[in-house]
């Protein structure tokens, strides 16, 4: 006889009519398991089955089992033989479900089991699926290696959690002068031999002299652009690539010339101005040059000849190098008439 089945025996002719019924036992497997990925949901599936053929019993619940089957990088596998745990358990009157609280781009072996009061049934077949992508965290270790004077070397490593396929890093970077950040896409591909992207680290040219800089460094997958890593360089010093401005002359006696300037236009000053540098000879006779500094933006010089036409140089230094020179020519004034 099934279990759970009514049952009459009849004994003799008039006897009475005894009506039973069998334990309830075990139902059979649940059918045509399916598990599929939830499109636009990180941490959600689907799974749906049929009721089992044999019932054996009144169902109470279904039992949805799963495990992770695999992830994304060779390095975070798990070995298949980790054991299966409970996700879900629906009424009996319910053939599908949503896996919800999982991994983002991981692969979830599993099955659904049927109860009665009798038990619980055998497996249904394995299936597997994949969550769906979603933006990454934040890349790791974002630093600088090399920093000249217009250009900085950065690297970093791909996010602790991908959560996908990384298809570009996005760098943005912006100044004090900048009207609006400037972005470079830096498209890479994922090398199985590696288990790593082929892209971690950039040049970045052309920015200022000794200017202050703003990076930040985010991944983009299918699921959206990361989390951002930032970091905060100012490039080196250079020599000025601007002479002083507005350099003026005039005589202060027969034999001296007093000589003023402003500085270069802070934008070209690439750097800290730390002094200028003068020279000076005499227009007719240019063999002759002589060399001085100063840390102030005016000088007088003194021991020049009496009215005579002078070729006054000045350009400003860092401590990388003197930067253009702007000239002038000045004459010292005429000697005073000796007395008779």
């Amino acid at each position: 006889m099934d279990e759970d089945n009514n049952f009459a025996i009849i004994i003799g002719e008039f006897s009475e009519v005894i009506t039973n019924r069998t334990l309830e036992d075990a139902p059979s497997s649940p059918l045509n398991f399916n598990v599929v990925q939830v499109t636009g949901s990180s941490t959600t599936l689907s799974a749906s089955w049929t009721q089992p053929s044999t019932l054996n019993g009144i169902l109470t619940n279904y039992t949805v089992y799963c495990r992770i089957s695999s992830k994304q990088f060779y390095s975070e596998q798990i070995p298949n033989s980790n054991e299966f745990t409970v996700f879900n358990t629906a009424s009996p009157d319910t053939t599908e479900v949503v896996l919800t609280g999982l991994e983002a781009f991981t692969v979830y072996e599993c099955y659904v089991t049927a109860s009665t009061n009798g038990g619980e049934s055998e497996p249904s077949n394995n299936d597997s699926a994949r969550t769906d992508e979603d933006s990454p965290t934040v890349p790791r270790d974002f630093i600088y290696t090399k920093i000249t004077s217009t250009s900085v070397t950065l690297e970093w490593r791909r996010p602790e959690c991908p959560n996908g396929v990384i298809s570009e890093y996005v760098l943005e970077y912006d100044n004090e002068s900048l009207t609006q950040p400037i972005t470079i896409s830096i498209p890479v591909e994922f090398i199985e031999d590696s288990d790593e992207y082929n892209e971690t680290n950039i040049t970045v040219e052309y920015l200022n002299e000794f200017t202050d800089y703003t990076f930040n460094l985010s991944a983009v997958t299918g699921g959206g652009r990361g989390t951002e890593a930032t970091i905060d360089i100012t490039t080196d010093e250079d020599v000025p690539s601007a002479s002083p401005e507005n350099l003026t002359g005039m005589f202060s006696s027969a034999t001296s010339l007093l000589i003023s300037w402003f500085p270069p236009p802070e934008q070209d000053q690439n750097g800290v101005i730390m002094g200028y540098n003068i020279s000076y000879f005499e227009v007719d006779n240019s063999d002759i040059v002589t060399y001085t500094s100063t840390e102030e933006t005016m000088i007088n010089i003194t021991g020049l000849m009496v009215y005579t036409e002078y070729n006054v140089s000045v350009a400003a230094y860092t401590s990388i190098g003197t930067g253009p020179f702007d000239s002038i020519i000045e004459r010292t004034d005429s000697a005073p008439p000796f007395a008779p």
